[in-house]
């Protein structure tokens, strides 16, 4: 009898819908299972990593199927549970699960043909005895090449199947990924020291040899006291019977032994808590009502205050969950706030914490993949740690709930984190705890529905009062010419007043560089970029003028090319410009900015925030990376240089950005034991949004925002998809946009808004327009609506001149 054959549905990191169809060979069908990965071949000559999602008998005979033609794993590395919530993403967000296996899995697991190797960390290092023959021979090629091809890689290994031994070299560093290679981070480390494990089994021998030495027996002592555990040098060094010399002496004889470890450059933030931080009552009450909405299975919104103490309450819920054996995700809007978590988790929970983010290289990630796979306890990362495989997901928390840093914007799949961690929740059985002191409004209108659970702090935790806010009109200051630059007196007076007390203070201008644009004073003439409907960026210390959209930047004109005056005048302030004046006022004070030029890798990022913590700088400056949930306990007074810029943006959700954002940076001030002040500069203090930031009143925002949303169709009332649509022909894109509007509007009527052009229309050199979807919230409608619409662009794109027309669909836009 003849044996059937075996067929397996792959599914490939692309952005094209649905598996496709691959034989098994005969001698791969007891190695092949749904859930690892599998090289395949794709159109003529591209191969892949792909994923098995089902193994059957049945074949397809409308096409001629390949064959797979290697199995890289050797069990699963994707389960059941993880590959629904894939499918759930791809549905609700309009894309593909092969867009989403793109976004999931780490760079090393997904190779590729077009991918470049190039040698990595460790490539120096002795770390090659047990490499295999074909991976001996790629290393021995990057030894005389500086990088090299995935398909030249194959040949040197003389196989066409080399996942294993690629995976093997990504593993130990020695080599890395071009295409993902990011800036090198070098951690900080600082020397321990232990003692040997003979000397610590008999510390009789280790005194006999150390008894014509007292300095040399000291360290011996002191280092015994620990049974086994390493201690830092500088912490050996404050000991004043402990010497240098001793320690290099004793490792010299093999008595104790040293080794770098890794260490925050931030200090420990929790030395205000014991080992185990005590809950006060507000917060034992907190957590109690957190547990009790958790039994009767709700997603729980944890509201309170800056300062509050919410970070204490996730620790204790976080080793109770660790204690009954399952895995905690603790989510985080911002990267550069990891290591601060860190550093409080390691201090409270006996536990190892695995981070999970972009800027971690490569080797880190995939092994991060593999604990969270075997059952790592804690893991702190960005919105991508969502698609980590947990064996057992218990807790899964999101710090900062209503940042739009969840939103993944591009590429697809774009969802959000927060919303995307309920679902996870409700699919593994795992309790979700949303955590903010300004939730969103979505979120919020899910607590009054009783669809979560919700719990408000409205007190900081022990001696710390809320700041005092205080409003200075600039309108007024600038009719009466008392405005020195950017600075109104009140906020230069404050910053001088706390520089005397010797405490810190931050200025928040949410706009990076030193101006938006510089314009001729004589035709009115500002530079444009070639490419965007925008003006160029001055970024004066680098003497460029750059476009935040593409990144095209040229040099600073010495004059006007329209008319030749070199009468260019510089119009608008932004942190740069900020830095410079301060500096010029205040010529003694220390200076940082906090903004996405000054911390490109996470070592800047780091020091940044590491020198301002130690008290080496004295006012920092900076963009909203500075609103996410830093804790500085120095900080007296935080001074916002215009709250105008948040309040006139063009967007539905601008006033619940600049409520939150105001809030939020407001919040940096006065969090130890002196009480902090905000200022808050504006042309128009008497604006609604103001006055509830004054009076701390999340409510009467809510209620009129509320109102407003209900008015217009946004949400929470309605669903909104945003779809745009680009072409670098004018006219293309408008007569795409005529088909598109008719129909869309034939189907769905009134519910579609559009076209229009977007704020900035022209980007990269594509034209750009948007419609909106406002929709009642039907699953059927919005069902209907996204696979209408899915269906009408893969149509339009199959005729001319739409080939090459972009589009992009976005659910829940933020």
């Amino acid at each position: 009898m003849e044996e059937e054959e075996l067929f397996a549905e792959v599914i490939l990191p692309l952005p094209l819908r649905g598996t496709f169809t691959y034989r098994v060979s005969p001698d791969m069908i007891d190695a092949v299972s749904t859930g690892c990965r599998v090289e395949v071949q794709f159109g003529r000559n591209k191969i892949y990593s792909g994923l098995v999602r089902t193994l059957s008998n049945r074949s397809r005979s409308d096409i001629k199927i390949k064959s797979l033609l290697d199995v890289i794993d050797s069990e699963p590395i994707i389960g059941e549970e993880h590959f629904q919530f894939w499918e759930w993403m791809a549905d609700y967000y309009a894309c593909s699960v092969g867009e989403v296996m793109a976004a999931a899995l780490p760079g090393a697991l997904k190779l590729n043909s077009k991918t470049t190797l190039v040698r990595g960390f460790a490539f120096e290092e002795d770390n090659q005895d047990d490499l295999t023959d074909e991976a001996w021979l790629i290393r021995e090629a990057l030894m005389q090449k500086d990088e090299i091809g995935l398909d030249e890689a194959r040949a040197i290994a003389s196989r066409k199947n080399i996942n294993k031994h690629l995976e093997q070299l990504i593993y130990k560093g020695i080599v890395e990924l071009k295409e993902e290679l990011i800036e090198k981070f070098k951690p900080s480390t600082e020397k321990h020291f232990v003692l040997t494990d003979e000397y610590l089994k008999d510390p009789q021998m280790a005194l006999e040899a150390t008894r014509n030495s007292e300095p040399q027996t000291n360290v011996v002592l002191a280092l015994y006291q620990k049974k086994g555990e390493s201690v830092a040098r500088k912490s050996l060094l404050l000991r004043p019977e402990i010497k240098e010399h001793a320690l290099k002496a004793l490792e010299k004889k093999g008595i104790v032994t040293s080794f770098d470890k890794e260490v925050s450059r931030l200090s420990d933030q929790t030395n205000r808590f014991e080992t185990s931080p005590v809950l006060s009552a507000i917060q034992l009450e907190a957590k109690s009502a957190i547990q009790e909405h958790w039994k009767e299975g709700r997603t729980v919104l944890l509201q309170g205050v800056t300062g509050s103490g919410k970070t204490v309450i996730y620790t204790k819920l976080i080793e109770e969950v660790l204690k009954e054996g399952q895995q905690v995700l603790y989510l985080l809007p911002e990267i550069g706030l990891t290591r601060q978590i860190i550093s409080r988790m390691e201090s409270t929970l006996n536990h190892q914490v695995h981070v999970y983010h972009s800027r971690e290289n490569q080797n880190k990630r995939v092994e991060v993949w593999k604990a969270a796979r075997d059952g790592a306890g804690l893991v702190i990362g960005a919105r991508s740690s969502l698609f980590l495989p947990f064996k057992s997901l218990g807790l899964i928390i999101v710090d900062e709930e209503h940042d739009p840093s969840f939103k993944q914007q591009n590429p697809s799949p774009r969802y959000n984190a927060r919303d995307a961690a309920v679902f996870l929740g409700h699919l593994t059985g795992a309790k979700v705890l949303l955590g903010t002191a300004t939730p969103s409004l979505e979120s919020f209108f899910n607590v009054r529905k009783g669809k979560y659970g919700h719990f408000r702090i409205d007190e900081r935790f022990g001696a710390a009062t809320l700041p005092e806010i205080a409003l200075v009109d600039i309108k007024k200051l600038r009719e009466e010419k008392k405005m020195k630059g950017p600075f109104s007196p009140h906020l230069l007076e404050g910053i001088e007043d706390a520089l005397r007390q010797n405490k810190q203070v931050i200025l928040f201008q949410n706009r990076r560089g030193y101006a938006p644009s510089i314009q001729c004073g004589n035709c009115s003439w500002t530079q444009q970029c070639h490419q965007c409907d925008v003006s160029l960026t001055l970024h004066k210390r680098l003497r460029e003028m750059k476009c935040h959209y593409c990144n095209f930047s040229t040099a600073l004109p010495e004059e006007c090319p329209a008319c030749g005056s070199t009468r260019l005048e510089v119009i608008g302030f932004g942190t740069e410009k900020i830095e410079e004046e301060l500096e010029l006022l205040l010529p003694d004070v220390n200076t940082a900015r906090l903004d996405y030029d000054s911390t490109r890798t996470k070592k800047s990022l780091e020091k940044i925030l590491y020198d301002f913590e130690t008290g080496r700088v004295d006012v920092l400056i900076g963009t909203q990376m500075i609103t996410k949930g830093l804790d500085f306990e120095n900080v007296s007074l935080v001074g916002i240089i215009n709250a105008d810029q948040l309040l006139k943006f063009p967007d539905f959700r601008s006033a619940e950005r600049a409520f939150q954002l105001l809030v939020q940076v407001g919040g940096r001030a006065g969090r130890g034991k002196n009480p902090g002040r905000v200022l808050i500069q504006t042309s128009n203090p008497g604006h609604p949004i103001l006055k509830d930031v004054l009076d701390f009143n999340y409510k009467s925002f809510y209620f009129r925002e509320l109102h407003e949303r209900g008015k217009y169709h946004y949400p929470p009332f309605y669903r909104n998809f945003k779809l745009e649509i680009g072409h670098k022909d004018i006219n293309v894109v408008w007569k795409a946009a005529g088909i598109i509007r008719d129909k869309l509007r034939e189907k769905f009527n009134h519910r579609i808004l559009g076209p229009a052009e977007p704020m900035v229309p022209r980007v990269k050199s594509y034209f750009l327009l948007e419609f909106m979807f406002k929709l009642e919230k039907d699953a059927s409608l919005i069902s209907n609506a996204k696979k209408y619409t899915i269906a009408l662009l893969d149509h339009i794109k199959t005729k001319d001149p739409f080939k090459s027309l972009r589009v992009k669909l976005d659910i829940d836009p933020m």
